[in-house]
């Protein structure tokens, strides 16, 4: 919180950084989310001085999503996405069979595998047992969670610049 409220940025610096970090967050992509922020922040820094955000703040969001929240937030995408695509004749893997099958995937490889290798091995599973529903049904939350997340934070920083200046004005008098 500290470096969110001393930041000289305006607070949509602030806030912009919230929405990207909660939307790379809320898709099943654990694992390449730093990478997903940092190509984020290097276009938008690239196309628009005015897109830019604090890449700490929204890398520090990614970390909503860790192997103790992947599987429920992935399955509730999976379940999402089935409904949002009108998958209703396709039988329903229940909690407890998709956390298995989710937690097979997500083994690591052998000794001699590379970090990135696993990542690779594991997203292609991920993409062949659950695939495309799980990433449409991760659009809605993605987007809904950054849009509170920038709401939020603006208003947050708003109303805590405001009292401070209150305070200081205070103290002056």
């Amino acid at each position: 919180m500290r470096p969110m409220v001393r930041s000289p940025h305006p607070p949509e610096y602030q806030a912009r950084a919230s929405f990207w970090g909660l939307v790379v967050n809320f898709t099943p992509s654990i694992g390449f989310q730093l990478p997903m922020v940092a190509a984020i922040w290097a276009i938008s820094r690239t196309l628009r001085k005015e897109w830019d955000f604090n890449f700490p703040l929204a890398f520090a969001w990614t970390w909503i999503t860790n192997p103790a929240t992947a599987a429920p937030l992935y399955y509730l995408f999976l379940v999402t996405g089935r409904f949002m695509l009108g998958e209703w004749d396709n039988p329903n893997m229940d909690f407890e069979a998709f956390r298995n099958l989710f937690g097979e995937v997500f083994r690591e490889g052998g000794a001699e595998t590379s970090w990135w290798q696993v990542m690779l091995d594991q997203m292609t599973q991920l993409w062949h047992h659950f695939g495309f529903p799980m990433v449409v049904g991760s659009l809605p939350w993605a987007l809904f969670s950054g849009w509170v997340g920038y709401v939020w934070t603006l208003r947050f920083l708003k109303a805590y610049h405001a009292r401070r200046a209150r305070m200081s004005n205070q103290a002056s008098l």
